[in-house]
């Protein structure tokens, strides 16, 4: 054997690439390049195709270990791990493994509430389906695309007096709202009226509280009157002035009485003993009471020296927020301790007192206050905060009482004790913005635009917490006006909420709004579902009239599916006339071949359809070069795709409010041929 006729530099792919690398310019290169593909089989272009893919496309997440991928997902919401599990197998395994999911899931979802917090036990069996609800219940919230809507219309009541805020108290999918002057219903938005209470004389009711075992109202002749639902138990108590403000926790409750001091009266069914807290404080904000620890806490201005309450005769403005607390176990109100919540700095101008809005929550505190902006232009005189421009904040304090925030803060230093936003929105500091928002959970918040209407503002947790994104609600959409709902915004409504259930209480009733998917509401709006439905099929039945026989169809679907789902085009019209708890708007999941009972999972087909169409279009063109045996020629293919691509297409998966980012480990190299 000649040696000569076997060494690298005869070989004629080595003469190749020297020769490519010394042609004198990009243009040469690229016509050698276009001649060389020219002559490449069928097969070779497959092959350079997926050399190309894997020298652009690098799985970065794919690759690295399971502690650095769960790491990654702090950073990600829960409903982004969710759909990205769609991106490819490894994708699946990897953002499907229990430490992964535990890492996002304690970012976003705080155990603040106990059938949450069995979520970190990933020992449990079930907790991977309880991931993926919780995660599309709170993907429905934030997107503002609730899955069902019921309303509990007024009957023989006068509109003009109904919805206002003082006379509805709503808590964990229970409302208390006055049925007249005189009578207190109790109503669960899921099974419907509860109860009816009223005063012992038919006394007139000046403001009504709610918890998960009582019922408050406060009358206008000085009498306040506990109920509790569960236990049947009642009483009441006389209060020494017109009543300020009212809490209430299970069969506990505070009264505030009086401004200059402020007075404080507490009284509960078990001892049925009142007391008197007198507190010398000029801005009252908020009550934090806690029947289990006895205690109640103050939330209230202070002075910028020492943390003290604010002079009462002195309108000046704030320089921090605390918490005074007090021990309700003896005979006499006892003071244990006062927290810091906020301290504005020395050199940092103070809080506007005037701007300052509290919005009272059962389990936190929503403060709302706005601070002089300096401005670093304008040096003309000595104060750079002269000229009005402000920066406004929102403060969260959750309830000392109901969360344990030192064990939290452990476990993830990123979410401290309170939560301070920045740049809220305009509608924060109106005069009427305890009844044109609700805090649904901590960091999502549904407000009343005048522009666009009921809005969400998604305010993300982290280190800094700064900013906010937006979505428009489909709630105050006009297929509500074609399902002969009307209209929800007037001038006196009450809105609450929490993380399943939106309530808007008005003049017309009680509009209720429900993110989970697993929960059946009584008096559910079947018009609206019906629309809602429609639009969901709407991109299904557009993928039918491309084809112009609906045989056609069912020919195509046997050749990608088998005869085994030849059912599934069957029931196109079944699928159409489902209810929409049955097709959840949800992203459409894999296909699974193993599964084949359809009949008992009508949301399973209607996601399979979806597939299904999505993947004939794929699958033709695949087939555009290789038609196989039967098909049309490929003029007609291309016209069928052109026709397809001209209607709305397979609906995409829900998107959270949050600006639009590749998923974290998959970059595009550029090329440096």
């Amino acid at each position: 054997m000649n040696p000569a006729s076997t060494s690298p530099s005869s070989c004629p792919s080595h003469d190749f690439i020297p020769a490519y690398k010394a042609l004198p310019t990009t243009h040469a290169r690229q016509q050698r390049l276009q001649s060389l593909v020219q002559q490449l089989s069928n097969e070779d272009c497959h092959i350079v195709s997926n050399l190309i893919h894997a020298r652009l496309h690098v799985d970065i997440l794919g690759c690295l270990p399971l502690e650095l991928a769960a790491g990654i997902a702090s950073y990600l919401a829960p409903w982004d791990i969710f759909r990205y599990r769609l991106v490819s197998k490894r994708w699946n395994e990897v953002l499907s493994s229990p430490s992964v999911c535990s890492s996002s899931f304690r970012t976003y979802f705080p155990p603040e509430r106990e059938q949450l917090s069995l979520l970190f036990d990933t020992s449990n069996p079930d907790w991977s389906r309880r991931f993926r609800q919780v995660t599309k219940q709170r993907l429905a919230l934030v997107t503002g695309r609730p899955y069902s809507m019921s309303l509990f219309p007024h009957k023989g009541r006068r509109l003009e007096n109904m919805g206002i805020p003082c006379m509805v108290s709503y808590h964990d999918g229970m409302i208390a709202h006055d049925l007249d002057a005189r009578t207190i219903g109790l109503l669960s938005v899921v099974d419907g009226p509860i109860a009816t209470y009223q005063a012992e004389n038919r006394e007139r009711f000046h403001k009504v509280a709610l918890s998960c075992t009582a019922v408050a109202a406060v009358t206008i002749q000085g009498y306040c009157h506990v109920w509790n639902y569960k236990t049947g138990d009642e009483g009441s108590f006389r209060l020494p002035s017109k009543a300020i403000c009212l809490v209430l926790d299970e069969d506990a409750v505070a009264v505030q009485v009086g401004i200059q001091p402020t007075v404080i009266i507490t009284w509960d069914l078990r001892s049925r003993q009142a007391r008197e807290i007198k507190h010398n404080t000029s801005l009252l904000l908020h009550i934090f009471l806690s029947a289990r620890d006895s205690s109640l806490v103050l939330v209230h201005s202070a002075d910028d020296e020492d943390g003290t309450p604010q002079n009462c005769n002195v309108d000046t403005e704030i320089s921090g927020i605390v918490g005074t607390r007090y021990l309700l176990q003896g005979a006499v109100p006892a003071l244990q301790d006062v927290t810091t919540y906020l301290k504005v700095p020395p050199n940092e101008p103070k809080i506007i007192r005037r701007g300052a809005r509290a919005f009272r929550k059962y389990d936190r505190c929503v403060l709302a206050f706005a601070q002089f902006e300096r401005d670093e232009d304008d040096r003309s005189d000595g104060n750079p905060w002269a000229y009005g421009r402000r920066r406004k904040y929102e403060l969260v304090i959750p309830h000392p009482g109901k969360h344990q925030h030192q064990q939290q803060q452990q476990q993830d230093p990123r979410r401290p004790y309170t939560t301070l936003y920045h740049d809220l929105i305009l509608q924060f500091m109106d005069y009427y913005f305890p009844s044109s928002a609700a805090h649904t959970c901590p960091d999502v918040l549904y407000y009343r635009d005048t522009v666009l209407g009921l809005t969400v503002a998604n305010y993300q947790p982290g280190p800094t917490a700064a900013g906010a994104t937006f979505a428009k609600s489909e709630i105050d959409d006009d297929e509500y006006v074609k399902a002969g709902v009307s209209p929800l915004l007037r001038d006196n409504f009450f809105m609450d909420g929490d993380d399943r259930f939106l309530v808007i209480v008005n003049q017309y009733g009680v509009n209720v709004w429900c993110f989970d998917e697993d929960v059946a509401l009584q008096s559910e709006v079947h018009a609206r579902t019906e629309l809602r439905a429609k639009v969901w099929c709407s991109a299904s039945a557009a993928c039918f009239k491309c084809y112009s026989r609906r045989s056609e169809f069912l020919n195509e679907h046997r050749l990608l599916y088998g005869e085994s789902d030849i059912h599934l085009a069957q029931a196109a019209p079944q699928i159409m006339a489902m209810s929409h708890s049955e097709k959840a708007m949800i992203p459409p999941s894999r296909v699974d071949n193993e599964d084949q009972n359809f009949k008992d999972d009508v949301g399973r087909l209607a996601r399979r359809l979806t597939r299904a169409s999505s993947t004939m279009i794929h699958q033709e063109i695949r087939a555009y070069k290789q038609p196989r045996a039967g098909q049309p020629p490929r003029s007609q293919i291309t016209n069928l795709q052109s026709a397809r691509m001209g209607h709305q297409g397979p609906p995409a998966p829900l998107r959270g409010p949050t600006p639009y980012r590749p998923p974290i480990g998959f970059s595009v190299l550029p090329s440096s041929i």
